[in-house]
């Protein structure tokens, strides 16, 4: 079996904005540095913060483009609530003019 090491954790301040600095001797151990893209996800009440790789695929990039829009139209009020028979139904009209 294989053993885990738990490292001893580190600790820091969220802001008004919620933002967090990583600290430092883990941005040196996984290599974020600034301009890194990093993912998160929650479970359990457990973040898990991955870092992703710098050069993205021109897939990845529009997908990420697009997600950033999306939010953006989120954050502004710019959406409606719909079925999601009714967002299936949206979404293949609008597949179907592209």
């Amino acid at each position: 079996m294989k053993e885990i090491k738990v490292l001893k954790p580190e600790f820091a301040r969220v802001s008004s904005k919620g933002q967090v600095v990583i600290p430092q001797d883990i941005r040196q151990k996984t290599g974020i540095k600034a301009g890194s893209i990093i993912a998160f996800s929650e479970a359990y009440h457990l973040i898990v913060i991955r870092t992703l790789p710098l050069v993205l695929s021109r897939r990845e990039e529009k997908g990420l483009k697009n997600l950033i829009e999306a939010w953006k139209d989120f954050e502004t009020g710019k959406f409606e609530v719909c079925s999601p028979a009714e967002l299936f139904k949206r979404q293949r009209k609008w597949a179907s003019k592209r």
